[in-house]
């Protein structure tokens, strides 16, 4: 099980990518939480096996027609944990 946080760049406030983020979560099965910062970026916490974070990657950095534009998906922490520290995936304000 890990842990990774994310900071993605690009234009992700205002255009749905918290909700659209949440629903890949939740649909592979990770915990964790994703919030706008004041900075323009949005930080994103995963929890789950190797493999079901990087589905996760792959399909966060796809770029839609609804507005959302990931330029760049950058790793700020990842770390191995025995157990989850998340109940489920959440919006942050």
């Amino acid at each position: 099980m890990q842990l990774r946080r994310f900071f993605v760049s690009g234009r992700v406030q205002g255009v749905g990518f918290r909700n659209f983020t949440r629903m890949i979560c939740v649909s592979l099965g990770l915990t964790g939480f994703v919030k706008n910062l004041p900075n323009g970026k949005v930080e994103i916490a995963v929890e789950g096996s190797p493999s079901q974070i990087e589905n996760f990657m792959r399909r966060i950095s796809v770029h839609f027609s609804r507005g959302i534009s990931v330029e760049k998906l950058e790793t700020a922490e990842s770390r191995e944990i025995e157990r989850r520290e998340f109940a489920s995936f959440a919006i942050l304000a």
